[in-house]
């Protein structure tokens, strides 16, 4: 079974993405702060997803997801603007959408465990972005 760590402060989007997240049969680990982050992925246990919110309460979730992405983790940073949720992975962009859409998403990739475009929410079109939000510091490790 697969364990993902979903880094959220928002409680209301936790316990949406946990409940559409959850149909895919993984075990889901929940932090709102950097710092718990870190706690879980450092206790030892096999975490194979991360995903975190840009904004976190204690630090950056881009800088937690280089980590993560330093340690083999697949890892999808959330961007939240005006109701609608953006998944960015090392690559850039992959998903566009609300909440439902990015949940069902967010389910699908934990089911294939690959890289693959993906389909954008809205327009059903593949959203692939050449620039990431992730490259900054990890040219050589991403």
């Amino acid at each position: 079974m697969s364990h993902l760590l979903l880094v959220e402060p928002d409680d209301d989007l936790c316990l949406f993405l946990r409940m559409a997240i959850g149909h895919a049969g993984c075990r889901i680990s929940i932090t709102g702060t950097m710092e718990e982050a870190r706690d879980v992925l450092g206790s030892g246990e096999r975490v194979d997803f991360v995903v975190t919110n840009v904004g976190l309460p204690d630090g950056s979730g881009l800088r937690l997801a280089r980590e993560a992405i330093e340690t083999g983790k697949k890892v999808f940073v959330l961007r939240v603007s005006r109701g609608r949720i953006e998944v960015c992975d090392r690559r850039g962009l992959v998903f566009r959408g609300n909440q439902l859409a990015v949940g069902d998403f967010l389910k699908k990739a934990v089911l294939r465990r690959s890289d693959g475009k993906v389909a954008d929410g809205k327009a059903g079109q593949v959203g692939h972005n050449s620039s990431s939000m992730l490259s900054t510091s990890t040219r050589g490790s991403a």
